[in-house]
């Protein structure tokens, strides 16, 4: 059981790096799957990094997973025992957000917020919060966030519900395609679809 590895980033990609760290004459290089951007994160000492690790069985094989930071391998673990919930979704969500921002969302029962990340739809998503309401009410006060709170996710219009359909089939992730329609100014509202389209991609 790994509780964390140093060594040198030896590859860094969007969902994966490799720690290679020196053993004996010679070296391991361990390689570790991640949530969006993990490297770039990972506390350092000039090029020694240190990653935070779960273990777990990916098609009863088993791998390593990797993080910035001991919270975020808190909520990895925390969400791995909802039902339905494996790995890869699990490193989606915490791709999604900060792990304070998911909590927040968990413990508000807020699903329509969990069902903006790819892959969680909306029985998955109402099962989190129903589950693990109360437990990431605790790890919020264990990590000095208790009283904080994240804004409920707006009502959308139809043609606001087309404009982002219309993003993510042009290969935007979910969660960046509501940001887009919801950030655009109020006056856009009314707009027609392929307005509210090219604004978001401009955006």
């Amino acid at each position: 059981m790994f509780d964390s590895i140093e060594g040198e980033l030896s590859a860094d990609e969007a969902t994966r790096i490799v720690l290679r760290v020196p053993m004996g004459e010679g070296a391991i290089s361990y390689e570790l799957r991640t949530p969006l951007g993990t490297g770039a994160r990972l506390p350092r000492n000039g090029r020694i990094a240190r990653c935070w690790v779960a273990t777990s069985s990916v098609d009863d094989l088993p791998r390593l997973f990797g993080f910035a930071s001991q919270e975020e391998r808190e909520l990895f673990g925390l969400v791995r025992k909802v039902s339905g919930v494996g790995p890869s979704l699990a490193l989606a969500l915490l791709s999604a957000d900060a792990p304070e921002r998911l909590l927040q969302a968990i413990e508000a029962g807020d699903a329509k917020f969990l069902q903006r990340i790819k892959g969680i739809g909306k029985k998955t998503a109402e099962r989190i919060c129903l589950e693990l309401q109360d437990r990431a009410s605790k790890l919020l006060q264990t990590l000095g966030f208790a009283g904080s709170s994240v804004e409920a996710a707006p009502a959308l219009s139809p043609v606001q519900e087309d404009a982002i359909a219309a993003l993510v089939s042009l290969g935007f992730a979910e969660l960046d395609a509501h940001q887009r329609i919801e950030k655009l100014p109020p006056k856009l509202s009314a707009a027609p679809v392929e307005e509210l389209i090219k604004a978001a991609l401009a955006s």
